[in-house]
């Protein structure tokens, strides 16, 4: 079997590579665009979800695509729909003609119509999987932490360690389920395997809590003491219009819709399709922290 992986450069891609090489994958081809991966032991192809014409080669004698490759961050909308739902889309059209059979599509928690630009160029990218034809798996990926992460809880580790006064956005009684990046591994390495077909699962921690609750359970996992203060949305989203406008991108406008979005922590089809058992988050933190 060969699988094509894009998005290998990512922080996901990057901790996926290896354990596919694990479980026994015979071949494993990499679409790469913009970086080089360092890796003897995989096929490289260059070429750009944007240019359907260069895509032949990489799906090329392909059995199975996993599709990481996404843009997350802008500060214009159509930019990612450019690149998430029409590269989506060429990917397909190029994996159908090529005789492709499955297709797994790592999607986001996020993926939603009040979400911001981000969110919704993911629904119209599942829509397109949905309706490809293939044998196709939708993974909704929550809060990613682990090592070689910089968002999400690793900046919010970083900022208690360095800042005098942690900062959140808004009330903080929004929620997240943050999922440790072995568990998210292992549920995609299971579903590239076959183990879920036509269905959407959520990949998410066991617990769903508020940013301020996540943020509690930091300080007194890290044994720390500090303030915080809780700034208006609407001043965050002015600040990261204003960073947008001078080039600095810090924050792009559609992280506020996106954090506020409504999001599903019901992980339990993962869990009887694929046995998804994910770990508490200081059994996570335990794993790269300490």
């Amino acid at each position: 079997m060969t699988i094509l992986l894009t998005g290998a450069t990512g922080a996901l891609g990057r901790a996926l590579l290896p354990r596919l090489k694990e479980s026994g994958v015979p071949r494993i081809r990499v679409l790469l665009h913009r970086n080089d991966l360092v890796d003897a032991e995989v096929e490289k192809v260059w070429g750009s979800l944007e240019s359907p014409d260069r895509l032949a080669p990489a799906v090329w004698d392909v059995e199975t695509v996993v599709h990481l490759a996404a843009l997350t961050h802008s500060p214009r909308e159509a930019d990612y729909f450019r690149v998430n739902g029409e590269g989506t889309r060429n990917l397909l059209r190029a994996s159908r003609e090529a005789g492709i059979r499955r297709f797994v599509f790592v999607s986001s928690r996020a993926a939603h119509v009040d979400g911001g630009g981000y969110s919704r160029s993911k629904l119209e990218a599942e829509e397109c999987v949905r309706d490809s034809g293939l044998a196709w798996s939708i993974i909704r990926v929550a809060e990613v932490y682990g090592e070689g992460f910089h968002e999400g809880v690793d900046r919010l580790v970083r900022w208690i360690r360095s800042l005098p006064v942690i900062p959140v956005p808004g009330t903080g009684e929004y929620t997240l389920s943050p999922v440790y990046v072995d568990d998210v591994i292992e549920a995609l390495v299971r579903v590239a395997e076959g183990a879920m077909e036509k269905e959407c699962a959520v990949i998410a921690g066991p617990e769903e809590m508020t940013f301020d609750e996540l943020l509690d359970r930091l300080l007194r996992y890290l044994d720390r003491r500090k303030p915080r203060i809780h700034l208006p949305l609407g001043a965050v989203h002015l600040l990261a219009r204003f960073s947008s406008l001078l080039g600095m991108n810090l924050l792009v406008p559609d992280q506020v819709p996106r954090l506020l979005c409504p999001k599903s922590s019901d992980i339990s089809l993962a869990k009887s399709r694929i046995g998804f058992n994910p770990c508490r988050l200081e059994q996570g933190l335990n794993r790269y922290l300490k």
